[in-house]
C-alpha cells in the first residue's frame, strides 16, 4: 500500500474514531442534561443559559480564528467548562466535563463550523 493511501486511510480512520466519540459524548450528555432537567431544574436552566451564550459567538469565533480547527475547539472547551463550574451553583467537575463534551459534540453534529485553514509556507 503507497504513502499516500495509507495516510489517507488512517486519516479517514482517525475521522471515524473522532465522529464516534463525539457522538458518544453528545449522548452522555443528552442523558444528563435530562438527569438536570428532571431533579435540578435551576441548575440544567442555568446550563442551557451558558450553553446558549457560548454558541451565539463560536460561529464567528471559528471563521475569525486563524489557527487550527482543533485549537479552537480545544479552547472552547476550557472556556465552556471554566463558565459552567463558576456559574452554575453546585455542579461537579465530571458533570461539567460531560456537559462541555456534549455542548461542543452538539454544535459540531448541529453546525460543523468553518475554519479558515492556514496557508502553508
Amino acid at each position: 500500500m503507497s504513502q499516500t493511501m495509507l495516510a489517507h486511510r488512517d486519516a479517514a480512520s482517525a475521522k471515524r474514531d473522532f465522529r464516534r466519540e463525539m457522538l458518544r459524548h453528545f449522548v452522555a450528555g443528552q442523558d444528563a442534561l435530562q438527569q438536570l432537567r428532571t431533579k435540578y431544574p435551576e441548575t440544567f436552566e442555568a446550563v442551557v443559559q451558558r450553553k446558549a451564550e457560548q454558541e451565539h459567538f463560536l460561529t464567528t469565533k471559528s471563521m475569525l480564528s486563524t489557527g487550527a480547527a482543533i485549537e479552537v475547539v480545544q479552547e472552547t472547551l476550557k472556556e465552556t467548562k471554566t463558565r459552567y463550574t463558576d456559574e452554575v451553583p453546585g455542579i461537579t467537575t465530571h458533570t461539567a466535563e460531560v456537559l462541555v463534551h456534549e455542548a461542543v459534540a452538539d454544535w459540531l453534529i448541529r453546525c460543523p463550523l468553518d475554519f479558515i485553514e492556514k496557508a502553508k509556507s
